[in-house]
């Protein structure tokens, strides 16, 4: 289950960029 963590914690980055700057779509 690493790879499933590890997708997890990708997504909460993304999702904090994405507060952080809108995206450019």
């Amino acid at each position: 289950m690493l790879i499933y963590n590890n997708y997890k914690e990708l997504d909460l980055n993304v999702s904090s960029m994405e507060l952080q700057t809108p995206p450019p779509f």
